[in-house]
């Protein structure tokens, strides 16, 4: 009897607390919210992000909303670096811009984002010599992630929005692939369950054009279907008109998945 006394404590202890969490956090979101947008953020993203120049201007107003919340919840971080205002912005553009349109989406896998003042590390490809420099990754921390950027492949890829590659979406990709459980390249919690199957036809087409020349996605998407999902993001939100001129069918998924009908 004792024990199921004490176990209800802790359950209703429990309970308290975890409300009392909630509860501040919505506290601390209400007054983020409530602060202006800093205006050298703004001027960034009007010079750097032509994703947010292309927005009308009620969705300019949720983009920033959207960019402070992350700021204000993601600690970001630097290696040799200084963590200044351009890179908080394009860390958070690289994080918000992917998953704009949905309603409610927070990336409850991360907990932190550190940006190295060049490559994160460089090791020796086996039996080639050559080295293989990482500019971006995302490694296990606890039961969530911490994420590695290469500051000047984070700043080279908004340079221009008209390439395939960017090192921020890359990695955001790989969060947001894992939703529904697994970092696996396969999203199933964004695409409907019956469009699993022609997602799954169409990775392994495609990686069969890459290895014998016939596709312009980044070989690296050979690599395994995570990263196959992580590059074709890359170009898809880098450069949507050539992605979809020259990929209908992974455009039309991925626009699907992506809530950009």
């Amino acid at each position: 009897m004792m024990e199921l006394i004490i176990l209800g404590i802790v359950l209703i202890v429990s309970l308290g607390m975890l409300f009392l969490r909630v509860k501040l956090t919505q506290q601390k979101k209400a007054r983020i919210l409530a602060e202006g947008f800093p205006k050298t953020w703004e001027e960034i993203l009007v010079q750097k992000v032509a994703f947010f120049r292309q927005l009308s201007p009620d969705n300019q107003e949720l983009f920033k909303t959207k960019i402070k919340v992350f700021i204000s919840e993601t600690p970001i971080s630097g290696v040799e670096t200084e963590i200044d205002d351009e890179l908080k912005v394009l860390v958070a553009c690289s994080a918000v811009i992917p998953i704009f349109f949905f309603k409610d989406w927070e990336y409850a896998n991360l907990s932190e984002v550190i940006v190295y003042g060049n490559v994160i590390n460089s090791y020796e490809l086996e039996n080639t010599g050559q080295i293989n420099n990482i500019v971006g990754q995302v490694r296990p921390f606890q039961n969530r992630h911490v994420m590695l950027l290469s500051k000047p492949l984070l700043l080279q890829g908004f340079l221009s929005m008209n390439h395939k590659h960017n090192v921020g979406f890359h990695e955001f990709a790989h969060l947001i692939d894992e939703a529904d459980g697994d970092i696996d390249g396969i999203p199933k919690a964004l695409l409907p369950a019956y469009l699993i199957k022609p997602w799954t036809e169409l990775v392994y087409k495609e990686i069969e054009r890459i290895k014998v020349g016939k596709s312009d996605i980044d070989p690296y998407g050979i690599t395994n279907h995570a990263e196959f999902f992580a590059v074709v993001c890359e170009y898809f939100f880098e450069d949507t008109d050539q992605f979809q001129e020259k990929h209908p069918e992974l455009y039309q998924l991925l626009s699907t998945a992506f809530q950009r009908k």
